[in-house]
């Protein structure tokens, strides 16, 4: 500016004090003009500087309300509409250390892009990165990069000094409401068919390992038979390549598998073994502890022969009783004379093998039978029948009559 006002009263090389008065008048008239000019001109930068200077500077809280953390990053990743909601949001993202102390700076999101590394990020993995801004230097970060810590005073504040000095405009009030509000809609957005189908799909991208490997096997079969009928020898090909290496990924799991489990085994028969002779040297040192001492326990089998026992004087009878039975045994053998005489009076026993000799008697059996001397009577009794209601008794009446009440 003052270059300007230098040049325009330089435009003319100063004239001799013996004029005429049509000079002096030209010469006063274009003074008035520069000196016009100068303050338009002036009073244009000003105007300019006042349109360049923001008329709305967020505050730090304003500034976390449109701020994207890591968690939200994790949940948002595959929605179909990360592009558009982290587009204009704001990350504090992680630059490296100094003096073993992270140092971050807040950056605001203008892109998204997919990187050559397949990364995790908290459950989940992804390729895709953020594209960020802060002054006039951009660059790409993964997702692993962005803090979910808020923003501080004094981050905003370098933010703030490498905006203004990039030139870079603020955001404005409107766009934070907006912004706010698309965060918001994005945490309560409910998912269609379309959308999980395409979630399942890009998850399905970045998985090292399938869910079933039976069930991978025979897609890739069936596919690769449905490409060699339709003459596609190209994608047979590719698809032999990707069964084969599916083999061998399910093989060296199964390895890894097995290798854990003979380890296993192989522990546990070393520490049964070794159980083994803790006990059998625990033994040797009880047997020796005890020296043929009998110890009485209630719980072990003693070893026992068995024992008939007696009653005292049982043996004197016994010889007593065997001493006798000769005697009693020839007094029985010599019958008397009239013994057998009666067992000769006595009729011989019918024998029961002869059943019509058995059932040969003669039974009498007397068929006169006195009549009783009463008459009997035969009329039969009338029977009256009481025809007349009876008296229904309540509650109330059976408690007065119980004397309950």
């Amino acid at each position: 500016m003052e270059f300007e006002c230098g040049s325009d009263t330089d435009e003319k090389p100063t004239q001799p004090q013996t004029t005429t008065t049509a000079s002096v008048r030209s010469r006063s008239r274009s003074r008035s003009r520069s000196q016009s000019s100068s303050s338009s001109s002036s009073s244009s930068n000003e105007e300019d500087e006042e349109q360049r200077r923001p008329s709305y500077v967020p505050s730090r809280l304003d500034l976390n309300l449109i701020r994207l953390s890591r968690h939200k990053l994790e949940r948002f990743v595959h929605m179909p509409f990360f592009d558009r909601i982290a587009m204009g949001c704001y990350v504090k993202v992680g630059i490296g250390q100094h003096d073993n102390v992270p140092v971050y700076r807040v950056a605001e999101v203008i892109g998204v892009y997919e990187t050559a590394k397949i990364y995790n990020l908290g459950k989940t993995k992804t390729n895709k990165g953020l594209k960020v801004r802060h002054g006039n230097q951009e660059r790409v970060f993964r997702l692993e990069f962005i803090s979910n810590q808020e923003f501080s005073d004094p981050e905003y504040q370098k933010w703030i000094e490498a905006s203004a000095a990039a030139g870079n405009a603020l955001p404005t009030k409107i766009r934070i409401e907006q912004k706010q509000a698309d965060i918001k809609e994005a945490i309560s957005y409910e998912f269609n068919e379309k959308d999980v189908e395409r979630i399942i799909e890009e998850k399905k991208r970045f998985k090292s390992n399938p869910f079933n490997y039976a069930m991978e096997k025979a897609r890739l079969m069936r596919e690769r038979e449905a490409a060699l009928t339709r003459g596609d020898d190209e994608q047979g090909r590719a698809l032999g390549q990707k069964l084969s290496d599916l083999e061998e990924r399910a093989s060296e799991l199964d390895k890894l598998r097995t290798s854990t489990i003979s380890s296993i085994s192989y522990i546990n028969d070393r520490n049964r073994k070794k159980n083994v002779e803790e006990a059998e040297k625990a033994i040797m040192a009880e047997v020796k502890a005890n020296k043929g001492k009998k110890a009485d326990d209630p719980f072990t089998r003693r070893s026992t022969k068995p024992r008939m026992n007696f009653k005292a004087g049982e043996k004197e009878a016994r010889e007593a009783l065997a001493a006798s039975t000769p005697v009693e045994q020839k007094k029985e053998e010599a019958p008397t004379q009239r013994e057998v005489a009666k067992k000769s009076a006595q009729p011989a026993q019918v024998s029961q093998d002869d059943l019509f000799s058995a059932h040969d008697f003669d039974i009498k059996i007397d068929l006169e039978v006195p009549l009783p001397v009463t008459p009997v009577n035969v009329v039969p009794k009338t029977v009256t029948k009481d025809l007349t209601p009876r008296r229904s008794l309540n509650l109330q009446d059976y408690k007065k009559k119980r004397g309950l009440i």
